[in-house]
Protein backbone atom coordinates (compact mmCIF):
# COMPACT_ATOMS: atom_id res chain seq x y z
CA UNK A 1 0.00 0.00 0.00
CA UNK A 2 2.79 2.39 0.91
CA UNK A 3 4.60 1.59 -2.34
CA UNK A 4 1.51 2.31 -4.41
CA UNK A 5 0.92 5.59 -2.59
CA UNK A 6 4.54 6.63 -3.12
CA UNK A 7 3.97 6.02 -6.85
CA UNK A 8 1.03 8.43 -7.02
CA UNK A 9 -2.07 6.44 -6.09
CA UNK A 10 -4.41 7.83 -3.45
CA UNK A 11 -6.40 5.96 -0.83
CA UNK A 12 -9.53 6.72 -2.84
CA UNK A 13 -7.96 4.93 -5.84
CA UNK A 14 -7.82 1.71 -3.81
CA UNK A 15 -11.63 1.62 -3.60
CA UNK A 16 -12.04 1.03 -7.32
CA UNK A 17 -9.00 -1.17 -7.99
CA UNK A 18 -8.24 -4.82 -7.39
CA UNK A 19 -4.92 -5.91 -5.91
CA UNK A 20 -3.87 -7.10 -9.36
CA UNK A 21 -4.53 -3.69 -10.86
CA UNK A 22 -2.53 -2.02 -8.10
CA UNK A 23 0.41 -4.36 -8.66
CA UNK A 24 0.21 -3.79 -12.43
CA UNK A 25 0.16 -0.03 -11.85
CA UNK A 26 3.28 -0.21 -9.67
CA UNK A 27 5.11 -2.43 -12.17
CA UNK A 28 4.25 -0.15 -15.08
CA UNK A 29 5.24 2.92 -13.06
CA UNK A 30 8.61 1.34 -12.26
CA UNK A 31 9.21 0.35 -15.89
CA UNK A 32 8.42 3.83 -17.17
CA UNK A 33 10.49 5.63 -14.55
CA UNK A 34 13.73 3.63 -14.68
CA UNK A 35 16.94 5.55 -14.83
CA UNK A 36 18.55 5.43 -18.29
CA UNK A 37 21.40 3.18 -17.14
CA UNK A 38 18.88 0.73 -15.65
CA UNK A 39 16.88 0.31 -18.85
CA UNK A 40 17.47 -2.79 -20.88
CA UNK A 41 19.39 -1.62 -23.92
CA UNK A 42 20.13 -5.03 -25.42
CA UNK A 43 17.55 -6.05 -27.97
CA UNK A 44 18.05 -9.13 -30.06
CA UNK A 45 18.29 -8.51 -33.77
CA UNK A 46 17.62 -10.92 -36.61
CA UNK A 47 21.36 -11.57 -36.76
CA UNK A 48 21.29 -12.73 -33.12
CA UNK A 49 18.39 -15.09 -33.82
CA UNK A 50 20.20 -16.49 -36.86
CA UNK A 51 23.27 -17.26 -34.72
CA UNK A 52 21.11 -18.98 -32.16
Amino acid sequence: MAGAISRGLTLKDFDGMTIGQIVDYCKTYNDLNKEPEEKDTKIASQKDFDKF
